[in-house]
């Protein structure tokens, strides 16, 4: 008698964290740190970009999107993390991805989700009616509102793409029903010449460096891309999501 054997494949899932690894961002910190101040750099610039955790009343070790232990939470006052300044600030293409819960409907509320330096060169912010100033090139800024909102309750993805290279098109996204949409973009017209140089400006994340506009609510995960993510990368992200 003569038995046919089957081979039988389980398709496992991949998980959003390991999907994020294999995309190779050159900052990603995962906020899964139980103790201590120092936020690990999982990204590929590695431990010279550690952060440093200023936590106020905040606290490490939350229940994230991604998991338990997996988010901080950001008090509204003074939370914030420092990463230390370097070339990365400079790339001339860059992603940026931010998954956060606020507690708060109110745009005003929000804080800022990452900020680089006090005159406004780079940030996402929700704060101040959700304007976004997100990159200065000489003394040409581009600014846009958001008005269809990134001001959500509960966790969402937030991109920011920006190519200099390009059309100097600024593009946001945020996470709804399982992929990446857009949001808003805004493009500059005008002659820009060179990038203003960051690497000496700390980047900071989850508020501005004079701690005045502190997120309302938890952030699980932060990844910085020296390209532009594709549109099936971030639906990517958003799908693994659970």
């Amino acid at each position: 008698m003569c038995t046919s054997n089957k081979i039988v494949v389980t398709m496992v899932p991949v998980a959003c964290a390991t999907y994020i690894k294999s995309t190779a961002p050159a900052l990603w910190y995962r906020f899964n740190e139980l103790t201590g101040l120092t936020a690990i750099n999982s990204g590929s610039l590695g431990a010279t970009y550690n952060g440093t955790y200023i936590l106020g009343a905040g606290a490490l070790a939350q229940v994230g999107k991604l998991g338990g232990a997996d988010a901080v939470l950001f008090d509204k006052l003074n939370t914030r993390l420092a990463i230390p300044a370097g070339a990365y600030a400079n790339y001339p293409a860059m992603t940026i991805a931010v998954l956060s819960k606020n507690t708060s409907g109110g745009e005003g509320n929000l804080g800022t989700f990452w900020y680089w330096s006090a005159t406004g060169t780079a940030r996402l912010t929700a704060a101040d009616a959700s304007q976004i100033v997100m990159r200065r090139a000489a003394a040409t800024y581009a600014e846009t509102v958001v008005s269809a909102g990134l001001n959500m309750t509960g966790w969402q993805w937030k991109f920011y793409t920006y190519d200099h290279a390009g059309d100097l098109k600024i593009d946001i996204f945020k996470s709804s029903g399982g992929a990446a949409v857009e949001c808003t973009y805004s493009t500059q017209t005008a002659a820009v010449g060179a990038l203003t140089d960051l690497s000496a400006t700390a980047l900071y994340i989850g508020n501005n460096d004079a701690q005045g506009r502190t997120l309302d609510g938890w952030l699980d995960e932060f990844a910085l891309w020296n390209r532009v993510l594709t549109q099936a990368e971030m639906n990517k992200i958003v799908s693994l999501t659970p």
